[in-house]
């Protein structure tokens, strides 16, 4: 029983479990992992509450949705989005007998913990090789600095010829140098965007639009396109900026949370 307990509360999210914990008053201020709050509801006997129609209806596809509505005379032909038409079911008279008709869905649903996030391919091999190789590329601003000053010499000695030619060893080092530094700064925006892709879809969160453009990015890169390089890091930059400031926020929020238990607690 106690290892059935379990695995319906391991289909729980970390946040239905600590709601569940406050609930039932199970004290979890100190637990921090998905795997303590489920040992601790375990061990208090907490089983989870009936799994909702709203939480079937969420996973169920639009077309489903709409045989559903059909099955029990449910009028749905002028609602266009999944929300629309799983809002209809729920708040229509039907709502019980469609309850009854997917609650043994719902209970497998809740009975089979949910998998671990698959992030998306976000390897480009080659682009990888070069992108490591510009991030810890050393840059000689000193030579370049050097030949400058030895062609404003020959200038002053009147040595036209020579300055001529460290003038021109100087603009050459000065262009290598100047892309050589703009790559490196492409490696470490495009690197960076890719860790914050990485950590918000292991926490969960869709970050396949992300990705999509991580990879375009990359590919930029490894065949050196200067014009599209500049508004495509720009787009992977909002991107990846926003996917982790709304995981900021969540964070935020579950912080806030276990302050408020602590202080009632303490109260």
């Amino acid at each position: 029983m106690a290892i059935d307990l379990k695995v319906q509360l391991s289909a729980l999210s970390i946040d239905e479990l600590r709601e569940l914990a406050d609930s039932t008053k199970v004290d979890a201020t100190a637990l921090q992992t998905k795997e303590d709050l489920v040992e601790a509801l375990a061990k208090n006997g907490v089983a989870p509450k009936p799994p909702s129609l709203e939480r079937l209806l969420s996973v169920m596809k639009l077309k489903d949705l709409r045989d559903l509505a059909a099955r029990h005379a449910v009028e749905v032909s002028k609602l266009r989005k999944k929300k629309q038409v799983a809002g209809a079911l729920v708040t229509s008279p039907a709502a019980q007998s469609i309850y009854d008709e997917v609650r043994p869905q719902l209970e497998a649903v809740a009975a089979v913990p949910p998998p671990k996030p698959t992030l998306p391919p976000m390897e480009d091999p080659e682009a990888d090789i070069q992108l490591y190789a510009s991030k810890n590329a050393e840059v000689d601003l000193g030579r370049s600095e050097d030949l400058l000053d030895q062609a404003r010499m020959r200038f002053e000695e009147r040595n036209f010829e020579r300055a001529t030619t460290a003038a021109d060893e100087a603009a050459a080092l000065i262009r290598s140098n100047a892309e050589s530094l703009l790559r490196s700064s492409w490696a470490y925006a495009i690197l960076s965007c890719q860790r914050l892709i990485e950590d918000c879809g292991k926490a969960g969160r869709e970050v396949d639009e992300a990705a999509a453009l991580l990879l375009d990015a990359k590919r930029a890169f490894r065949t050196n396109d200067v014009v599209a390089m500049p508004p495509l890091l720009g787009r992977l930059e909002e991107v990846s900026r926003n996917l982790y400031s709304q995981e900021i926020q969540r964070a935020r929020q579950e912080i806030y949370r276990v302050q408020e238990k602590i202080g009632n607690v303490a109260n």
